[in-house]
């Protein structure tokens, strides 16, 4: 006698309204970043300035290191001795953002570098 199999339930998935939030308001910085050059340029100059702005802040007890200036700024934030797992979360999804503007900056440079260089036809 053959066995049948009987069809699971997918899984429900829990969206957590609270990150859906700030992927939106991450989202909107990129596109601004994406857009508009000197956005771009002063987010990478002051990630934590326009991310608080932004109305993404730092948590109260969460310091930070800048480290580089103009373009190559890295910012590496340093939690609280106590902190809870759900900031420690909200920490590492920080940093990570933290870490692609500092990519945006490096892009930046490289496409500022190219499009100052003078193209293959010219006589220079």
């Amino acid at each position: 006698m053959e066995k049948m199999e009987v069809a699971q339930e997918p899984e429900e998935v829990v969206v957590d309204p609270k990150k859906v939030e700030l992927e939106k308001q991450w989202k909107a910085i990129v596109v601004k970043a994406v857009t508009n050059d000197d956005y771009k340029r002063e987010l990478v100059e002051d990630p934590i300035k326009k991310m608080t702005e932004e109305g993404l802040p730092l948590p109260e007890g969460v310091d930070f290191r800048k480290t580089g200036k103009d373009l190559d700024v890295r910012v590496q934030l340093i939690p609280p001795a106590q902190a809870s797992e759900e900031l420690k979360t909200y920490i590492r999804w920080l940093a990570l953002r933290l870490e692609m503007i500092h990519e945006f900056g490096q892009n930046h440079q490289k496409v500022g570098l190219i499009s100052a260089a003078p193209g293959e036809d010219e006589d220079v």
